[in-house]
């Protein structure tokens, strides 16, 4: 394929990520009119990339309802029936320095490769679906990571993970990489 043809084309995907994710939240939301974004509805909820780099930014993200507990060990952490599109904006999820139970469920992050294929020096290629950094206590399952120019799932440094029935697809990097990790159940 000549690179004006690929470059269309990956014009056309990141429409389609943009566009129709938003017609059908939108008609969904008329559906039920209190249903607002960040909050559980019939479908998943679409809201930012999440940052944590302690358990106490995860008590935060709490505090402003874009995670709840549950996650056991005393209740710590769930992400659940989310979508996240970050296009150039780093990680869907990251998770650096915790030890606080987390639980991610059910949920689907979008990233932007295969719009111009791959990073370039203005961009960052670190986004990854989700990256978890000297973490411990994290399950993910059900969860799908597509077209991101880092990971799907990056663990480093992190141990006492479990991916359970995760979906990777169309990541530049690779699909679930695991650096200087240990006890990692895939």
């Amino acid at each position: 394929m000549r690179p004006n043809t690929l470059r269309r084309t990956g014009i056309m995907l990141l429409v389609l990520y943009l566009i129709v994710p938003s017609l059908v939240f939108i008609g969904e939301a008329e559906e039920n009119c209190s249903f607002e974004i960040g909050s559980k509805g019939p479908s998943r909820a679409i809201v930012n990339p999440i940052r944590a780099n302690n358990n106490s930014d995860l008590q935060d993200l709490k505090g402003q309802q874009v995670i709840s507990g549950n996650g056991t060990e005393g209740d710590p952490y769930v992400l659940e029936d989310a979508e996240i599109y970050t296009f150039s904006r780093g990680d869907a999820v990251y998770l650096g320095n915790t030890t606080d139970h987390v639980l991610i469920r059910d949920c689907a992050f979008y990233g932007d490769f295969g719009i111009d294929q791959g990073p370039t020096r203005s961009e960052p290629y670190w986004m990854n679906g989700i990256f978890l950094n000297n973490t411990r206590n994290v399950k993910i399952m059900n969860t799908s990571s597509i077209s991101f120019r880092g990971a799907g799932i990056l663990i480093k440094g992190s141990s006492d993970i479990e991916i359970d029935n995760c979906t990777t697809v169309n990541n530049w990097y690779s699909g679930i990489q695991v650096e200087g990790a240990s006890n990692v159940g895939i």
